[in-house]
C-alpha cells in the first residue's frame, strides 16, 4: 500500500508544479534504519518461504523490532511534520501488533469481502507470519487491518488506520519535497 501512496504523492507533487528530482534534496536522518526495517521484514518473509522453520518462533520479535527501527527514525526526523504523521501511523500499527502477540489483527469480514471463503480459510489456518484473524480476545482491533478499497481499485487490499496515517504523511512529504526542491534541506 505504501507504493500506492508514494505514487499518489508523486502525482500530486507533479500537478503542483514540482519535480521528482527535488526529492533527492530531502534531508532525512537515519535512512539506514528505515531501510533496515523494510529489509528485515522482507528477509524474514523470504527466509520462511525458503524453508527456514527455525526462524518461525522469532518472527514476532523481529517484526516488532522492525517497527522500533521505524519509530527511532521518525524520532530523529521529528522536525518534519509529515514524519510525525507517518510516525503516528507506525505507532498505531506497532501498538496493534505488540498487543496481539506480534501479529497484526485482521478483520474476518474484510478478508471475506476481498478474498472470499478461500482467503478466510487460509487466515483461519494461522499460517500467516505477520497477520492473524481478529476475534473476541483481540486487543486494539480498531487499530488492526479492517479497511478495504472496493473495486474498481486494481488490487485487493486490507489496511489499517495506521497504514492510512503512514500513507498520508508519505504523500505530503513527497509532494512537498517535489515542490520545494532545495528548500527542504534542514540543518542538523
Amino acid at each position: 500500500m505504501l507504493l500506492d501512496f508514494m505514487l499518489l504523492g508523486i502525482v500530486i507533487g507533479w500537478l503542483r508544479g514540482g519535480r521528482l528530482r527535488h526529492v533527492a534534496s530531502l534531508d532525512l536522518r537515519w535512512i539506514p534504519a528505515i531501510l533496515a526495517a523494510f529489509l528485515l521484514q522482507s528477509a524474514v518473509s523470504l527466509a520462511i518461504q525458503w524453508g527456514s522453520v527455525a526462524l518461525v518462533p522469532y518472527v514476532p520479535y523481529l517484526y516488532l523490532f522492525s517497527f522500533l527501527l521505524l519509530l527511532a527514525a521518525v524520532w530523529m526526523n521529528r522536525d518534519k511534520p509529515e514524519l510525525l504523521v507517518m510516525g503516528a501511523g507506525v505507532l498505531a500499527n506497532f501498538i496493534a501488533i505488540a498487543a496481539n502477540g506480534g501479529k497484526m489483527p485482521v478483520s474476518a469480514e474484510a478478508v471475506l469481502r476481498l478474498g472470499g471463503p478461500g482467503a478466510l480459510r487460509r487466515m483461519e489456518a494461522g499460517t500467516d507470519l505477520f497477520h492473524q484473524l481478529a476475534g473476541s480476545s483481540t486487543r486494539f482491533a480498531f487499530l488492526g487491518d479492517w479497511l478495504t478499497l472496493p473495486p474498481p481499485y486494481p488490487r485487493t487490499i486490507v489496511f489499517s488506520v495506521g497504514d492510512v496515517l503512514l500513507g498520508v504523511g508519505l504523500v505530503f512529504l513527497i509532494q512537498r519535497a517535489m515542490k520545494a526542491g532545495a528548500g527542504t534541506r534542514s540543518s542538523g
